[in-house]
């Protein structure tokens, strides 16, 4: 398989911490993965590899500041930053690729109801957002500046992946939105765009 063949030429790559395996056969690639340590695991299901992903990121986070405390004081806050920002990178990534359960805009709508308990305002919203909401408009409520701005706002300044992860639902119409206006906006100005490029 394509992962028995890359595997024993990235495992000691200083780059690459761990190496999760998404297929749909375990037991045919649990055995030979066994052989490598930065293996974590064989997984047929996404979320899982998510779940396990959450875990290593924050050991990873642990281990990386154990390790930085017999270096410089500028060093450490540099690296640290570095690594925190890859995984949140990847983990974010991850979310926005994952196919979603049916419930997945429900869930997110009850863990919102849970938050604004008392604050008729936002429940309104969180109502109008149920009954009218549609993919074409992600950002437009996001710049609404109602609960989804201050939730997610606060979701992405400290980095909560749990959080993010009952908002991937809506993350992901708003990640594939900013990408389709991006790529209409650089298909609008073909010349330009590529005139700055070769002078650069």
């Amino acid at each position: 398989s394509i992962s028995q063949d890359i595997v024993p030429y990235t495992h000691q790559m200083p780059q690459i911490q761990f190496i999760y395996i998404y297929c749909f056969d375990i037991e045919k690639h649990e055995q030979w993965a066994m052989n490598y340590d930065i293996v974590r695991g064989t997984y047929t299901n996404m979320n899982d590899i998510c779940e396990q992903l959450s875990k290593d990121v924050t050991s990873s986070r642990q281990s990386l500041f154990i390790n930085i405390l017999s270096t410089n004081t500028k060093e450490k806050e540099i690296n640290k930053q570095e690594a925190s920002f890859m995984y949140f990178q990847l983990l974010t990534e991850i979310l926005i690729g994952m196919e979603h359960e049916d419930d997945a805009k429900t869930n997110m709508l009850n863990h919102c109801r849970l938050q604004y308990i008392g604050n008729e305002i936002d429940l309104k919203y969180i109502d109008e957002f149920d009954k009218t909401y549609s993919p074409n408009e992600a950002i437009w409520w996001y710049t609404r500046h109602c609960f989804l701005f201050e939730i997610l706002n606060k979701a992405l300044r400290i980095q909560d992946i749990d959080l993010l992860f009952k908002y991937r639902f809506f993350l992901t119409d708003l990640h594939n939105q900013i990408k389709q206006l991006h790529s209409e906006f650089v298909q609008s100005f073909p010349t330009t765009i590529s005139t700055m490029h070769q002078k650069q």
